[in-house]
């Protein structure tokens, strides 16, 4: 599920309007941007012996007179829960690290050394400074922020390692940010000390979030699909729909999502999920829509049926939406009858966070 997260890297908070409610991943890609003001190879951490030999200017851990980076320490309270209130896991995060001299216009830069959760079987997330599998490596703040679309204010970017085929990529998410949009977490920093509050996405409820490595079957559309069935989704990403058909080893099953008023237009994915439950087939933009949202298309996907079974239809809405309401749309079927099982299911939970970071 990572890749459809991170599909399109946006210039700085060009997605940040979908962020309101939760501020996490992206759809699109949303949880990542790239900071324009992050320093250049060699202004770094270094290793520097005496004062400034080295890749450091002195500032690094070297064994000479250098001045050694602030200890930064912290320590956050997370609290897991469904939208009725109903508790799914509750812990504590531990965090300490250095504040290096490498990023002159942020007020905090924050360097990871270490991270531990207990217990470590809650699902945390880069928004809340621990990821086992996307390791949080920095964070910075900035108490006034610019970008070509206007200026915000209690800025937090965390950077982050995707873990890739070959070699490990970096990202960044901005967690907090007041401006033109306001992230559902809020961060202030009072002399040496930044707090957290607030609230942001916690576990994915999403179908086949759990296992599977969907791959992309986006096809060219097709006009022999017997089935539609019609249903509308709000544009916040908030909820998605699940459907589910039938399908024995080897049936070609051809779905098609398509938008067809131009007054509720919206960008639509849709995933496959196996009859294991694990996510199987993905597709986000491969046809024109019929009547296309304010950016992207339609998806339009093709794939044979793996083994016999009950398949599971997730369709979602990723913004671009010609109403910020809500967007409709129409599911078509090749050969199997789609049933609506889920309507406007949650995506996600919602956890909130308290806590602070401490330079000493």
């Amino acid at each position: 599920m990572q890749a459809r997260q991170t599909s399109r890297i946006l210039s700085t908070f060009a997605v940040l309007w979908f962020m309101q409610a939760c501020s996490d991943p992206t759809p699109k890609a949303s949880t990542t941007a790239a900071d324009d003001r992050t320093p250049s190879e060699g202004e770094g951490e270094g290793e520097g012996e005496g004062e400034g030999e080295g890749e450091g200017e002195g500032e690094g851990e070297g064994e000479g007179e250098g001045e050694a980076d602030p200890i930064v320490t912290g320590q956050i309270e997370y609290r897991d829960t469904l939208l009725d209130g109903t508790p799914l896991c509750s812990g504590t995060i531990e965090l300490s690290g250095t504040q290096p001299s490498t990023c002159p216009d942020c007020d905090l830069d924050f360097s990871v050394v270490s991270s531990s959760a207990s217990p470590a079987e809650c699902t945390y997330g880069v928004a809340a400074l621990h990821a086992p599998a996307t390791p949080v490596t920095g964070l910075r703040f900035y108490s006034t922020y610019t970008t070509p679309n206007g200026s915000y204010s209690d800025v937090t970017v965390v950077t982050y390692v995707v873990p890739t085929e070959g070699a490990d990529a970096e990202a960044q998410q901005f967690i907090t940010y007041d401006g033109a949009v306001t992230s559902s977490l809020e961060a202030r920093l009072d002399g040496s000390v930044l707090t957290l509050a607030g609230t942001i996405r916690g576990t994915d409820l999403r179908p086949g979030a759990e296992c599977g490595t969907p791959f992309d079957a986006g096809a060219a559309r097709t006009t022999e699909l017997l089935f539609s069935i019609d249903d509308a989704l709000p544009c916040d990403g908030s909820v998605h729909d699940v459907f589910t058909l039938e399908a024995m080893a080897g049936d070609r099953i051809r779905l098609v999502v398509d938008t067809l008023d131009g007054d509720s237009a919206f960008d639509p994915f849709v995933l496959v999920v196996g009859p294991d439950s694990c996510a199987l087939a993905t597709d986000d933009d491969s046809m024109p829509c019929t009547a296309p949202p304010t950016d992207f298309a339609c998806p339009s996907l093709t794939l044979d049926a793996p083994t016999d079974g009950t398949y599971s239809v997730v369709v979602e809405n990723l913004g671009s939406c010609v109403d910020p309401a809500a967007g409709t749309y129409r599911l078509l079927s090749g050969e199997q009858l789609p049933t609506l099982v889920a309507d406007n299911a949650p995506s996600w939970s919602v956890a909130a966070v308290d806590g602070r970071l401490t330079v000493e």
